[in-house]
């Protein structure tokens, strides 16, 4: 739990005599029962907002780390390619849930959360709502390899996709490699984004 993990850091900070070093953290991720304990056991160290660096830090990743997302992201896609090929006529949203979580885990990841929409609801909690013939389901998941998380979306039919269906996904895949064109070392977010605005607007 989060009290363990605090535990264990503040071990480390007075085994290596650093209880009074500036500590950097994250103020929007640190529990405040983990941040009341750090406090009362390093009274005399200076705890900073470091979410900045820390943000471009993990930016960087290494073989390893890169290897490891690369594995936890097409985990979660087969396992939601192998729900929605499992689902029916009739299955509700808890019931695909359900059957994600268990093909994540069984893949040998932690399932984190489904998001999940049937038809033209948006709403994307678990719920009876069924699986009817001819509606598109959105399924949006994470799940944690070794620390790592992979975090997709997908989309099926149940049935055949009409002609404007088939239309929209060429259209996205046109965007989307349009995006995936500028990837390149160096390049900022906001200017693939923006690459793939303009090919979307001159459509």
């Amino acid at each position: 739990g989060t009290l363990d993990a605090a535990n264990l850091a503040v071990e480390h900070v007075q085994k290596i005599g650093k209880g009074e070093a500036r500590i950097g953290i994250e103020p929007a991720f640190l529990p405040s029962d983990a941040y009341t304990l750090v406090r009362k056991a390093l009274p005399d160290a200076k705890l900073i907002d470091a979410t900045g660096m820390l943000e471009r830090m993990r930016a960087i990743k290494t073989d390893a780390e890169l290897e490891r997302l690369r594995v936890a992201s097409e985990l979660i896609t087969d396992s939601m390619l192998a729900t929605i090929q499992w689902a029916r006529e009739g299955t509700t949203k808890t019931e695909i849930i359900e059957q994600l979580r268990r093909e994540e885990t069984n893949r040998g990841a932690h399932f984190e959360y489904c998001l999940l929409t049937l038809g033209s609801s948006h709403n994307r909690a678990a719920s009876p709502q069924a699986w009817k013939q001819g509606e598109v389901l959105s399924i949006d998941s994470g799940g944690n390899y070794h620390g790592y998380i992979g975090d997709l979306c997908r989309m099926g039919i149940l049935g055949e996709p009409d002609a404007e269906l088939e239309d929209l996904l060429a259209e996205v895949d046109v965007v989307q490699q349009a995006a995936f064109s500028k990837v390149r070392a160096g390049t900022l977010g906001g200017d693939m984004i923006a690459h793939a605005e303009g090919v979307l607007k001159a459509s």
